[in-house]
């Protein structure tokens, strides 16, 4: 065989190896096509809204390059978590080749592919909804922070939340944990996607997670985030002037000084971009309903399906969030509770139903 002969058959199998891996992506693409046309419609739709109010949604790649990174990050330590344990187990001796083969193997490789399409779809609608959370006040004014301290001491016996939370929560080495139990919910966003795009083999608990996920986000997120406007109890009296979580306030910045309760910078950051006018990814103020909660919410739904200790881990988490976010003065009870119920009913609406006339097994 001549070397011209060897280039080209390496360059036909160089071209199939491609062609290989482009039907393969687009396989996982037709399979999660109702996933996918879900979330990049609402991204569609609120790019355009956006764009007519001026504000630029696709400049500019600091958002999106940060949401790649921290996808690859969660995905390494994914990798890592059964890599390394096969690897210690079988003792090879070259432990950095046994994790690339590991790596470059035709199973796991296909299951990563399989979670390309909607991780990247993820980090697209993620910096939008950033976008569109810090964009609030261009399409109305905080006006609903009065009727929800109401609504709330209605439904508590008179008294705003966190005063009966305060009895039990109110010591400074508990409220500093708490403060970091708050910021690990980022992780559901990152992790949850990594673990159920690629690891989740349950292919309509999948379906399931992501539907209601986008929804979640679309719904609570955006529309009714801008119906009721609000900006929650520790900007009320920056932004509005009401008083009624100063003592609050006193007590979180007093237990600061003796444990760090990182929400006060936090708080205190995006304060001084609300006011700077600065919109973009990770900058706006929102109250009503709680994301936090919404999202917790939903992670305990679907982890019910996957093993009785997820179920259980995952419930805990969503407690301490649901009462965090009242006792850091991010959110009224309330917020929680309509993200409860709203999620309640975006996971039903997404339950797969049989077929009219179909056997349903019991």
């Amino acid at each position: 065989m001549t070397e011209h002969s060897l280039i080209s058959e390496e360059s036909r199998d160089c071209a199939g190896s491609v062609m290989s891996f482009f039907r393969a992506v687009w396989g996982y693409i037709r399979r999660d096509a109702a996933i996918l046309a879900v979330g990049l419609g609402i991204v569609v739709i609120a790019g355009a809204v956006l764009l007519a109010k001026g504000v630029q949604v696709f400049q500019g790649g600091e958002a999106y390059l940060f949401n790649i990174r921290v996808m690859t990050g969660i995905l390494v330590l994914f990798f890592a978590s059964h890599a390394i344990p096969e690897m210690l187990r079988a003792k090879p001796k070259r432990p950095l080749m046994f994790l690339i083969s590991t790596a470059l193997d035709s199973e796991y490789r296909n299951r990563v592919l399989k979670g390309v399409p909607i991780i990247g779809c993820v980090i697209l609608f993620m910096v939008v909804f950033g976008i569109v959370k810090s964009s609030i006040p261009l399409f109305t004014e905080f006006a609903w922070d009065s009727s929800l301290i109401k609504l709330d001491r209605a439904l508590h016996g008179g008294a705003d939340p966190w005063r009966l939370l305060q009895p039990v929560l109110g010591f400074p080495l508990i409220t500093s944990a708490l403060s970091g139990v708050y910021h690990l919910w980022f992780m559901l966003i990152f992790g949850g996607t990594v673990y159920f795009a690629i690891y989740q083999k349950d292919a309509d608990l999948r379906r399931r997670y992501f539907l209601s996920y986008f929804l979640i986000w679309a719904v609570c997120g955006m529309l009714m985030a801008v119906g009721f406007a609000s900006v929650g109890p520790c900007f009320v009296n920056p932004l509005l002037g009401i008083h009624t979580f100063d003592e609050q306030m006193t007590y979180l910045r007093a237990a600061d000084t003796h444990w760090p309760v990182a929400t006060i910078e936090v708080q205190e950051t995006l304060l001084g971009w609300h006011r700077a006018g600065n919109h973009g990814f990770g900058k706006g103020i929102s109250a009503m309903p709680s994301m936090h909660v919404a999202l917790a919410f939903l992670f305990f739904l679907t982890m019910r399906h996957v093993s009785r200790r997820a179920a259980y881990l995952s419930g805990a988490f969503f407690a301490l969030i649901l009462i965090s976010s009242v006792h850091l003065a991010y959110h009224y009870a309330v917020d929680g509770y309509a993200a409860i119920l709203t999620t309640a009913a975006i996971w039903w609406l997404t339950k797969s139903r049989p077929a009219k006339g179909a056997t349903v097994a019991t």
